[in-house]
C-alpha cells in the first residue's frame, strides 16, 4: 500500500514537472519566435482597401506584391499605416491628373527606374507623376 502511494505521488510529480516544462517551452518559443498575426491582418485589411481604391483591373495579389517590392526597394517598414499613407499619395496624384495617371502606373514606373539613394519615396512618386503628366 505504501509503495502504491509513493508511485502515485511520483507519477503526479512527474506529470506536474512535464506540464511546467511544456508551458515554459511555449513561453520561450513565443519570446524568441514572436509573430504578430494582428499586424499581418491589418496589412491585409489595408491591401483590401487599397485594391478597391486603386483604378484599373489589377488583382489584389499584384497590388500587394507591387507595394511590397516598392517598400523593399526604398527600405520602408511594412505596416498598415505606411501602406495606407503611400497609397493615399498615389490616389491624390491620380485625382490631380483627373484620372489620366493611375496609381499602378506610378508604382510600375518607380519599380523600373533605378533607386536614387538621396531622394525619398515621396519625391520619387512626385517625379514619376510629373513624367506621366507631361506626356
Amino acid at each position: 500500500m505504501l509503495n502504491k502511494i509513493k508511485y502515485k505521488e511520483f507519477f503526479l510529480m512527474m506529470g506536474f514537472i512535464l506540464c511546467v516544462g511544456i508551458f515554459q517551452y511555449k513561453a520561450d518559443k513565443k519570446k524568441y519566435y514572436k509573430y504578430d498575426y494582428k499586424q499581418e491582418n491589418n496589412i491585409e485589411e489595408a491591401i483590401d482597401i487599397i485594391h478597391h481604391t486603386f483604378v484599373g483591373s489589377y488583382s489584389k495579389d499584384i497590388v500587394r506584391e507591387s507595394l511590397k517590392l516598392l517598400f523593399n526597394k526604398y527600405d520602408i517598414k511594412k505596416n498598415s499605416e505606411n501602406y495606407l499613407t503611400i497609397s493615399n499619395k498615389l490616389v491624390d496624384y491620380r485625382k490631380l491628373s483627373k484620372g489620366k495617371v493611375r496609381e499602378m502606373d506610378i508604382i510600375n514606373d518607380i519599380l523600373l527606374m533605378p533607386k536614387i539613394d538621396t531622394i525619398l519615396l515621396d519625391e520619387v512618386i512626385k517625379l514619376s507623376y510629373k513624367k506621366f503628366s507631361e506626356n
